[in-house]
């Protein structure tokens, strides 16, 4: 059974434990246990390490379900899926894994702390806000700068190497446990310090080429958004609950149809460029290369749509419900709560558009922006 079919199969469990995981504002154990038996965390993690490294439009499709069946579960599986093991050195990523089998990863790719040499390491010093998945994560990866290089240096942290501040209490994704992660002189050997990702990864298959777990914001707002577009289908069909009012109005039926094709419009862009992205980076007669940079730009392009899109088409259903939609318990206000805690990532943003922007316009000027393969704009 593949990935994507053990998560379907885990939809009823998902959905009946879903207050438990919103009241606890973490996966419960009997959550991430189910999530990890489905290969949800080890989605991303090398095959020479026992992951499944998944093709990037595999990990789209699954990312995109288990965000239709619950938000928190499909956001952590984009930020906890594996991909972190692939930025250290195979001999030392075994090792850990070998210490500790079904051992998970979380990870923080905004530069919140400091890491200066030391004779056997680093010293990491920092704090990494929203750092999703750190309750249940074994180890935790966060981006530092070289105190001396000044250049970006992923370090791979133990559980008891950090100190976890309860600080997220959100309108939405409430179960993702995105807290703070606080170090406080913690020397790191440098063994467990890696290069930025994208730039410098240690394992040279074509999913570690590219900035293809970006991607999944997008096929996680578009499952969050079909599962609110679902609903209000549903509802309607059945003549009764929160959607009532709408019955025999066709500005509701016109709604309808239009967030149906709004989700379907920015997915089809996604795939798209995504597997354009893919085959850019096989493209090589020796192996992996780089994506181009207007295939890094039309798959950001496509990330950023997507996720805005969603937002929109939510929007839209939840525009045409009754007051009930805003309780707690109603799948379109958990919808509408996921998404727009989504959309506000850093990543996700629309000020995003800028840097896409500049370099489109420049992008024929010698001395115009460059892309880097982050998606880090050069001049």
């Amino acid at each position: 059974m593949s990935v994507i079919d053990r998560v379907r199969a885990l939809e009823p469990f998902l959905r009946e434990r879903t207050p438990a995981i919103e009241q606890a504002r973490t996966l419960t154990p009997d959550v991430v246990d189910a999530l990890y038996d489905a290969g949800v965390f080890t989605a991303l993690t090398p095959q020479s390490l026992g992951g499944h490294e998944m093709h990037p439009i595999d990990w789209l499709d699954m990312t995109e379900e288990l965000s239709r069946i619950n938000g928190s579960c499909g956001w952590l599986a984009m930020t906890n899926g594996g991909v972190n093991w692939a930025t250290l050195n195979h001999d030392v990523a075994a090792r850990l894994l070998a210490d500790k089998p079904r051992a998970i990863a979380a990870g923080n790719q905004t530069p919140g702390g400091t890491a200066q040499r030391t004779a056997e390491g680093f010293l990491i010093n920092g704090r990494w806000k929203f750092t999703s998945g750190c309750m249940h994560a074994d180890y935790i990866s966060c981006m530092t700068i070289d105190h001396d290089a000044k250049s970006g240096m992923v370090a791979m942290l133990q559980r008891d190497e950090v100190t976890i501040e309860d600080t997220f209490e959100s309108m939405g994704l409430c179960a993702t446990g995105s807290h703070d992660v606080v170090v406080d002189n913690v020397e790191v050997p440098a063994e467990r310090m890696a290069g930025r990702r994208f730039s410098s990864p240690s394992h040279e298959g074509p999913l570690y080429r590219f900035q293809f777990i970006l991607m999944a914001h997008g096929s996680h707002a578009l499952g969050v958004a079909r599962a609110a577009v679902d609903a209000a289908i549903a509802v309607e069909n059945a003549g009764y609950g929160p959607l009532q009012a709408m019955i025999g109005r066709d500005s509701a039926k016109i709604a309808i149809g239009e967030a149906e094709a709004i989700v379907r419009a920015a997915r089809a862009y996604l795939w798209a460029a995504v597997q354009r992205a893919h085959d850019e980076v096989t493209s090589g007669d020796g192996g992996p290369v780089d994506a181009t940079e207007d295939g890094t730009v039309n798959a950001q392009l496509a990330m950023l749509h997507a996720v805005n899109e969603s937002a929109r088409a939510v929007q839209m259903v939840f525009d045409l419900a009754s007051s009930r939609s805003v309780l707690n318990k109603n799948r379109l206000g958990e919808c509408f709560r996921d998404i727009h805690a989504a959309k506000q990532h850093v990543i996700t943003a629309r000020p995003n558009y800028r840097v896409l922007g500049e370099y489109l316009l420049t992008k024929d000027n010698p001395e115009g922006a460059t892309i880097g393969p982050g998606v880090y704009l050069h001049r």
